[in-house]
């Protein structure tokens, strides 16, 4: 003897070609997933990173404090960064991320290029007691300060905000 059980599997298809309909066009999913992302990175710069980014060079403080950006932020020293942050979404993709040139070593970090110094509204720069023409300045070493970045805690809340997305297909 055999024993059969039949199920009607007719609502399991039908949610299933809701879940299909609009995973052709994931839009809104996107955009929520880029304004999360945005959320994330405007805590990193707000705290200072996520986890803390290195400190400053005491060097690059002074000259900030002489400038009157000091005391401040390590990356906000004008704002310009945290404010050329763009998010960008479309059926494909979810991406935040900054046009600024100097953005890639901020987030990375690497050595800069040697290069002169020279000034801008004097004859001369008076530089370590001396005054000086130009000033050959060897480079700098700029520690990574990942601001493009996302936490654990941040993934959970990409993930739940997807699930939620999930729960309002009919």
């Amino acid at each position: 003897m055999e024993l059969f059980i039949e199920v009607d599997n007719r609502r399991v298809l039908s949610a299933l070609q809701g879940y299909g309909k609009k995973l052709e066009r994931p839009h809104e999913l996107m955009r929520l997933i880029a304004g999360r992302m945005l959320a994330a990175v405007e805590d990193n710069f707000e705290e200072q990173g996520r986890p803390r980014w290195a400190d400053l060079h005491p060097d690059t403080i002074a000259g900030r404090k002489k400038a009157g950006y000091w005391p401040g932020k390590i990356l906000q020293r004008t704002g310009a960064l945290k404010n050329s942050i763009a998010q960008y979404w479309d059926d494909k993709q979810a991406m935040v991320g900054a046009n600024l040139v100097y953005a890639r070593i901020q987030q990375l970090g690497g050595q800069t290029k040697p290069h002169t110094i020279k000034p801008k509204n004097k004859k001369a720069l008076a530089f370590a007691g001396k005054v000086l023409k130009s000033v050959k300045h060897p480079g700098s070493n700029i520690p990574a300060h990942p601001f493009l970045n996302l936490t654990d805690a941040d993934l959970n809340y990409l993930g739940q905000d997807v699930a939620d997305w999930l729960k309002t297909i009919p």
